[in-house]
């Protein structure tokens, strides 16, 4: 999202608060242009091109990496029917086709999940080839790739371990960060919306036993490793500049996902 108002570009981390945060800028219109331009960050087509990108402040929040898995688990539709080790040992893929379907070793869940996603990506790109939209601006991407499996790090970290935000907002601790983030730009402080909320989420420790544990680590490790998280205690060990002396404790996060 880019808000031009408050001169600034905050880069979604999918099923970490980004819609309840986009509408806290006022000039943020759901459906927009800019409510996805340079969104996602590193990733985005034009960030190495566009000015703003210079110009403006830039931040992202970031979620403790097996409480965001948990929660895109149980939000995409084709996922959270399936039990959650099945999820990890056959993972959304970036970019789907008919091998995937077919590939060996996989439950008959996952083959239905890739079935079902190619059907729905051969749709949607037929139909925006009837509208004429090129093949460089059609989204490739996976729905539940991006929801489940995509690792925050890769938005924002150069190779060499860089970063390409300003400021990184926590999830555990998002009220406090968000006033500073608000009180650096300018901007009022407000109460965050709450959006996308699941009631019915229990902590995301409960999901996990020691094998799950393995498969995820195996899997996510980088973004594991990059942000400093602890499983057991939800806390992160990796300080950054704009950090207070001791982050908040991690409390279940069942209230948005």
């Amino acid at each position: 999202m880019i808000s031009h108002e408050a001169r600034c570009i905050f880069v979604h981390q999918k099923k970490a608060a980004g819609t309840s945060v986009k509408r806290v800028f006022p000039d943020f219109e759901l459906g927009s242009r800019n409510s996805s331009y340079l969104s996602d960050g590193l990733l985005s087509k034009e960030w190495n091109t566009a000015p703003e990108v210079r110009e403006y402040f830039k931040f992202t929040i970031v979620r403790n990496p097996w409480d965001r898995f948990v929660s895109g688990w149980l939000y995409c539709k084709r996922s959270k029917h399936r039990p959650i080790k099945d999820v990890l040992r056959c993972l959304p893929q970036e970019t789907i086709s008919l091998r995937n379907v077919f590939l060996p070793d996989q439950s008959m869940a996952a083959r239905r999940a890739h079935a079902v996603e190619f059907g729905s990506r051969w749709a949607r790109n037929l139909s925006w080839a009837l509208k004429g939209v090129s093949a460089q601006r059609r989204d490739w991407l996976g729905h539940d790739f991006v929801h489940i499996v995509r690792q925050q790090h890769s938005l924002i970290a150069h190779e060499d371990g860089r970063l390409a935000v300003d400021r990184i907002l926590f999830y555990e601790e998002l009220d406090q960060g968000l006033a500073a983030l608000l009180d650096h730009l300018g901007l009022p402080r407000q109460e965050m919306p709450k959006t996308n909320m699941n009631k019915k989420r229990r902590d995301y420790r409960d999901y996990f036993d020691a094998e799950a544990r393995e498969l995820f680590e195996a899997a996510f490790g980088e973004d594991i490793a990059f942000f400093g998280y602890d499983f057991e205690s939800g806390l992160r060990t990796r300080r950054w500049p704009w950090d207070d002396p001791e982050p908040a404790r991690a409390e279940p996060a069942a209230a948005q996902s």
